[in-house]
């Protein structure tokens, strides 16, 4: 500017511009105009011209005004120019931002039009004739700063709205967690069926808060290019009908038909990663669920092929709420959905189709997306197989086929276990007698208990090898029944037996002295595995039924599997316990501390001081004794200083507690280092079609067993509907449990969905739930058929 005012006494207004000054403005890194007493353009230099896109003979001798549209941030007009109002005070005015639509031409004709942000300087210049002033206008050009600013807007706004959520999403459930243990805490539910309901429903909630966390973690981890994809065998089919079978049940809560379509025959298997792939199916298909409240939603499949390349193709369509295309460009974003409007109204943390497109495209695939508003929308996204050039092509009635067969293989093919003595508990009679059946034909001896009570004498009577126990029953459960047992001594191992099939389920079971863990329903050579496990130290069978000694040598390394998973999962479990005990200590330390109540400081700081499982935590106790004195000091900054550091700590130190070996941390999936059971697949027939069990029903033990099955099926439904019309619905949970176990364990899959969701509904106290829930049920026991599967 000190420049421009000792050249400006050069510039005459009557005469063209010198050239000495025009080159030297043009060598300005800014924009200038210089304009006359009139407002209109004197002189423009070569910057200001590039960015607009218009020569200076053009723009000479018209007003600013009259060459562009000048708009504020957003896109209306700006209504007071910085230059005319400083032509008209005679001040000047500083840092003013206008922006402007510039049009270039490129060499090859076409033009291209931007919008361009400006930082505007105006400097008056007095008139000899006092006819007013001219105005000299640096024009700062700050449009990659400006867009820099406004992404880092959008993306705050985003992280900011998925913050907002996450605080919502996350405080729902832990309403319920902190309400239902605080509740237990203070001793108010005496009835232990009460007890059992709240500790199911702060179960669920923290199985929420666990989904909601992976979801974060699994991001982070893509991002930081951490997640490593594994390539194995895996069947297409099984893929998607799985995923189909587990949100059937919540398709049909909304009214919504969830079907699968085959485009195309199939390889009867690929290679990928199925936990990822299963991972994308199921994110997809639960969103359209989500989204759609009337019609229906399709899963399809085929193989495609392109540029010589095999590939199977996914799509899922909906007829659910849409998108418009706006929403469509950024759905794929991290911590976004389409608008804060669908996030209060359906929930979710944003980040399942980001999660989706990088785990697609680190399968080497592609996830694409098209939707119109109420109309629906379609996902569809492709993988690589791999080389299936040796894979025979099925349809959905042959893959039904090979299922059949394999189960009933797998029945021939029992393996001989050592001459064994067991005790089954469980008040399932079909489950007694299946499991009876299965072992004695290994070759053990098997007695049986239908309650904890009956187990319990009995296993203290008689020289058992192995104890099957199962968890919920009545008279006295399994938890109880294990407890008194080991509490008299009983040294012999306990395998659970239980429906609730997650790692809090399992780390419950061997807590409470179980030394391994069966989930219903329960796989044959899951089962036969495990028992030979504690076999071990018996001779070893004669003969075989189809197995040799290399699959006890396998039995004896799961064996060592399961041993070690078991210490590594308790070794969590008391650390998670404590990280409990330190969550509920620091809350009521905090509310002590915001009410001045130095005793109940002290108190809850003593509480934790005392508590067992600090064991071994030396430096958090420090902690805590610093903590203490601070309190002692009765200095609130000394305290609020401590308060932090405590916290630190204990983070510090929790968080050295080992990590599980890859071994133990299968033992954790699938509580005993065994893979889990695939369930069987529902075809696509109408549902109408029979319903057979996945049991070999051509040999007359497992027929008798099934239809001995069904007049115990159909009191149970009879009990269940009297529950509801009654409102005993702890009793309706107990039936719902039942049946999500019994039903599987006597080759009837169909049956876990809709018994889980019927549990759920009991346990939240959702009536009209619960009868959905059981008029599906009871449709599904019209269909069952008591022939064996023919494929058909």
């Amino acid at each position: 500017m000190i420049y421009l005012g000792s050249m400006l006494p050069q510039l005459d207004p009557s005469k063209a511009v010198p050239s000495r000054v025009r080159s030297v403005l043009d060598t300005l890194s800014e924009g200038l105009l210089v304009l006359d007493v009139n407002g209109r353009i004197e002189l423009a230099n070569q910057v200001f011209t590039e960015v607009t896109g218009i020569d200076q003979e053009s723009l000479r001798g018209r007003k600013p005004e009259d060459c562009f549209q000048w708009n504020q941030a957003g896109s209306d007009p700006t209504q007071a120019l910085p230059w005319i109002e400083s032509a008209a005070s005679g001040e000047r005015i500083m840092d003013r931002m206008v922006f402007v639509e510039a049009t270039k031409t490129n060499e090859a004709g076409h033009a291209s039009t931007r919008r361009v942000a400006f930082k505007v300087n105006c400097a008056p210049v007095a008139s000899e004739s006092r006819n007013g002033n001219g105005v000299l206008v640096s024009f700062e050009n700050v449009t990659e700063l400006e867009n820099s600013k406004r992404a880092a807007e959008c993306a705050n706004k985003a992280k900011s709205d998925f913050l907002a959520n996450m605080s919502h999403e996350i405080r729902t459930p832990m309403n319920a967690i902190l309400g239902f243990t605080d509740w237990l805490r203070r001793g108010l539910a005496e009835d232990p069926a009460e007890q059992q309901e709240y500790l199911s429903t702060i179960h669920s909630s923290g199985t929420h808060l666990m989904a909601l966390i992976n979801d974060i973690l699994d991001l982070s981890k893509i991002e930081a290019g951490k997640m490593e994809m594994t390539q194995e065998k895996v069947s297409p089919f099984a893929l998607v009908e799985d995923v189909a079978k587990i949100l059937r049940g919540k398709a049909q809560d909304k009214g919504v038909a969830l079907e699968t379509v085959y485009d195309s025959a199939l390889p009867a298997e690929i290679m990928t990663d199925e936990v990822r792939v299963r991972q994308v199916i199921t994110n997809l298909v639960g969103n359209a669920i989500k989204f759609t409240t009337t019609g229906s939603v399709r899963v399809s499949a085929k193989l495609t092929e392109r540029s010589g390349e095999q590939r199977l193709e996914f799509s899922i369509i909906d007829s659910g709420i849409g998108m418009t295309p706006q929403q469509l460009q950024k759905i794929f974003d991290p911590f976004v959905q389409a608008d804060s409007s669908v996030t209060r109204k359906f929930g979710g943390t944003g980040l399942g189709l980001a999660i989706s497109k990088r785990i697609v495209e680190s399968l080497g695939g592609q996830i694409t997306a098209n939707s119109q508003p109420d109309v629906g929308s379609t996902f569809t996204f492709w993988i690589k197989v791999g080389d299936i050039s040796q894979q025979p092509l099925l349809d959905l009635q042959d893959f039904h086929q090979s299922v059949s067969e394999s189960r009933t293989k797998q029945v021939e093919s029992i393996t001989r276990l050592p001459a064994g003595r067991i005790l089954i508990v469980d008040d399932g009679i079909a489950n007694r007698r299946l499991f009876k059946l299965i072992l004695e034909k290994a070759g053990c001896t098997v007695e049986e208990a239908e309650n904890g009570q009956q187990g319990v004498e009995k296993a203290t009577e008689g020289p058992f090898d192995v104890v099957l126990m199962d968890m919920q029953m009545p008279v006295m459960d399994g938890y109880q029944a294990t407890a008194a047992l080991r509490k008299a001594g009983y040294q012999k191992p306990i395998v659970a037996l239980t429906a609730n099939a997650m790692t809090g389920d399992r780390e419950l079971c061997i807590s409470a002295g179980c030394d391994d863990f069966l989930a219903k329903p329960v796989n044959i050579d899951d089962m036969l595995a495990t028992v030979a496990l504690y076999l071990g130290h018996l001779p070893p069978p004669a003969d075989t039924l189809g197995a040799s000694s290399a699959t006890l040598a396998t039995c004896e390394t799961n064996r060592e599997t399961a041993v070690e998973g078991r210490t590594k999962v308790t070794a969590h479990a008391e650390a998670a316990e404590l990280r409990i005990i330190l969550q509920e200590r620091l809350i009521e330390f905090q509310q002590a501390m915001d009410q001045g109540d130095r005793q109940s400081m002290q108190a809850t700081l003593q509480s934790l001081h005392e508590q067992p499982q600090l064991a071994g935590f030396e430096a958090l106790k420090t902690a805590v004794e610093e903590l203490r004195h601070a309190c002692g000091t009765g200095d609130q900054k000394t305290i609020s200083k401590a308060l932090p550091s405590f916290i630190k700590v204990a983070r510090d130190q929790l968080n050295k507690t080992p990590e599980p070996t890859k071994a133990s941390a299968e033992f954790a999936q699938t509580g005993n280092g065994h893979a889990e059971r695939p369930s069987v697949p529902e075809s696509n027939a109408p549902q109408t079609s029979p319903i057979y069990s996945d049991l070999p029903m051509d040999q007359p033990e497992f027929r008798e067993i099934v239809a001995d099955f069904l007049p115990q099926l159909d009191m149970k439904l009879d009990e269940m509907e009297s529950a509801i019309s009654t409102g005993r619905l702890t009793e309706l949970a107990a039936l719902a449990h039942w049946l999500k176990g019994a039903g599987g364990t006597v080759g009837f899959q169909d049956f876990y969905s809709p018994s889980a969701e019927l549990e759920a509904g009991a346990r939240s106290s959702d009536r009209e739930k619960c009868s959905r829930n059981l008029r599906e049920i009871r449709g599904l026991r019209d269909r069952i058929s008591l022939d064996a599967y023919a494929g058909c």
